[in-house]
């Protein structure tokens, strides 16, 4: 079924029904960079500063756990900011990358070579980014709390769009209510499964156990990423995939923490140490049964 079709059919409709949308948010969390609004008017060199350091930190936790199933050598970033996560996938030995985001992008402060970078409108038809890579398709494409800024309407291309560049795509974006800055489409995550299911992907969820208590992950990553792979292909053996779907949508603890409580982010060392232990099960803390 294309995209197109899931349109026709009315899934965001469905969606809309189902688990409101929250729109227009513009509370900081320090999620990754938009592609359809003007920089001027959302995102100061600030929210970039912020972006960039968490980013790092974040990026250089998760990625040796992604390139241990899957061993890419080129890797693409849709919406890749000041190019965090592909300074962190030079530092793990990938060879060629590229960031996609938009003109406002200050080329100066970019972690990555000029000529690793290609301006792109994301909020456009989905051969955009295949034009925007030169038609060259990489062995991991991540785009990472980046949908969320695109309106609705974007979200079946970009989704299309992303498939035309790898079988293995490595994305996150804000579930309802998550909150930042300029979120103007905030879905649950099962909303995009299903658009990459059209496309012939499988989504494997392995990531979000494994750093749902990382002090070095930032929340919105633990709480959103998932690891989608195109059926059949090798990719698709090396990584868990469930025999029958599992429920996707989850709010992480230290986003229900910011939203509930003023500075409820004092409270998270101790709530990721509980977790922690938890995790880990019996007998790991030394404790009787």
């Amino acid at each position: 079924m294309s995209s197109a079709a899931i349109d026709r059919t009315g899934l965001a409709g469905v969606f809309r029904r189902w688990f409101p949308v929250r729109r227009g948010s513009t509370s900081a969390s320090g999620e990754g960079s938009a592609t359809s609004v003007p920089a001027a008017v959302v995102y100061s060199e600030a929210f970039f500063e912020e972006y960039l350091s968490r980013s790092l930190r974040s990026a250089r936790a998760v990625l040796p756990a992604v390139l241990e199933r899957i061993p890419a050598r080129s890797v693409i970033d849709v919406g890749c900011g000041w190019g965090a996560w592909l300074q962190a996938a030079r530092e793990l030995g990938v060879e060629r990358v590229l960031g996609v985001d938009g003109e406002y992008v200050d080329r100066h402060k970019m972690l990555i070579r000029e000529e690793e970078f290609v301006p792109c409108r994301l909020d456009r038809d989905p051969g955009a980014l295949a034009m925007a890579a030169g038609g060259v398709r990489f062995e991991l494409a991540c785009c990472l709390e980046v949908a969320e800024h695109l309106p609705e309407a974007a979200a079946a291309p970009l989704v299309e769009g992303l498939t035309t560049l790898s079988d293995v795509v490595l994305f996150s974006a804000a579930v309802p209510f998550q909150g930042g800055t300029h979120h103007v489409n905030e879905q649950w995550p099962e909303f995009w499964a299903l658009l990459f299911r059209s496309r012939g992907y499988l989504c494997s969820d392995f990531l979000r156990r494994q750093f749902w208590t990382s002090p070095l992950v930032d929340w919105w990553y633990a709480q959103n990423l998932l690891l989608f792979v195109r059926s059949g292909t090798p990719a698709a053996r090396r990584v868990p995939i469930p025999e029958t779907p599992a429920p996707l949508a989850a709010v992480h603890p230290c986003n229900y923490l910011c939203r509930a409580v003023p500075d409820g982010h004092v409270h998270f060392p101790s709530l990721r140490a509980l977790s922690a232990e938890w995790l880990a099960g019996p007998g790991a803390s030394g404790g009787s049964e």
